[in-house]
């Protein structure tokens, strides 16, 4: 498609005059974006199509006779939709694309990274042109972004068990305190672990005692409701956080878990454990001064629980200046 009106210029080298047309250093430039691998589009003042480059037909599976036709952006996004490049229900069609074309007409810069139907993601940006056009690329960042979820997986999950590392939990329960610093919302803490975790690695072996980390982690994820946070912060020890819950009903919730481990058959290589697990339950209170002061009293019911005989739930108001007490093995 034409880029322009033909202008001339001339130049002297090595004693040489040459004359060389604009027309002509546009189709220079237009070769070399139709042999880059990432899609190249740029739209006029009027959001039409320019210039299309050839991984982007590809791309978009665009065929010539449209490419041809400077469709604008919205025509452009109608055949992305049309041909099933985006995993959207049809009913949401219409909204994403008058999104997609507010953000460009807009002259939205900032990378977005687009998630196609195929599994493939696309970074996106557009760049705002003096003359009001509108230049888009289209570059693929896959296995980039399956890099780096990859490295924030590790940063933020427990290998053995596959939910929260005490680190992660730390900064998503920040947030939670200062939530109910500012808007009084309340949040309750379970602290709990493995009754005699220590006679079980000792007479089966470790093995044994992952498999049985495994089981409990898998249990509390499977009981803990949506928006609840859990995360193992230690050996046999895991926390969960329930954000918009009162201590009773957080005891409350406790007592089924603890009952749900005590009835779950446990089976490894043929050999049956009967597993019970300690719980101890706090609520964030207005004098606590952080997440470490709700940590502490969940810590110190625990312990109530294992000098009380442990398979069994307690619950602790926050006492000044007690000092927290390790849980009993």
């Amino acid at each position: 498609m034409p880029l322009g009106k033909v202008f001339v210029k001339t130049a002297q080298v090595a004693g040489v005059k040459w004359t060389v047309t604009a027309s002509h250093e546009l189709l220079i430039l237009q070769a070399a974006l139709d042999n880059v691998d990432y899609g190249v589009l740029l739209l006029d003042e009027n959001m039409r199509a320019r210039f299309i480059n050839r991984a982007s037909r590809q791309l978009w599976n665009m065929p010539d006779a449209l490419a041809a036709s400077r469709p604008s952006f919205t025509e452009l996004m109608r055949h992305a939709c049309d041909s099933g490049a985006f995993a959207l229900p049809a009913d949401k069609l219409d909204a994403y694309v008058e999104w997609r074309v507010a953000l460009v007409r807009g002259g939205y810069e900032a990378p977005m990274d687009l998630h196609l139907a195929n599994g493939k993601i696309l970074r996106f940006q557009c760049k705002a042109l003096p003359a009001g056009g509108r230049f888009l690329s289209y570059t693929e960042v896959t296995d980039l972004v399956r890099h780096a979820e990859k490295l924030e997986r590790l940063a933020t999950t427990d290998e053995m068990t596959d939910i929260c590392n005490r680190r992660h939990f730390l900064t998503l329960a920040e947030i939670e305190w200062r939530r109910f610093q500012q808007d009084g919302e309340p949040f309750a803490l379970l602290i709990l672990d493995v009754d005699l975790f220590k006679s079980i690695n000792d007479r089966f072996g470790h093995n044994v005692g992952d498999a049985v980390i495994k089981s409990v982690a898998g249990i509390c994820r499977d009981e803990k409701r949506e928006g609840d946070i859990l995360a193992r912060i230690g050996g046999e020890e895991f926390v969960l956080l329930l954000p918009k819950t009162r201590r009773d009903e957080a005891v409350g919730f406790a007592e089924m878990l603890r009952q749900r481990v005590e009835a779950e058959p446990f089976v490894n290589d043929e050999q049956s454990l009967r597993l019970t697990i300690s719980i101890g339950v706090a609520e964030a209170q207005a004098e606590m001064a952080g997440i470490s002061d709700v940590m502490k009293c969940a810590d110190q019911a625990l312990y109530d629980a294992k000098r009380g005989g442990r398979n069994r739930v307690e619950s602790r108001q926050p006492q000044a200046g007690a000092a927290s007490k390790a849980a009993a093995a």
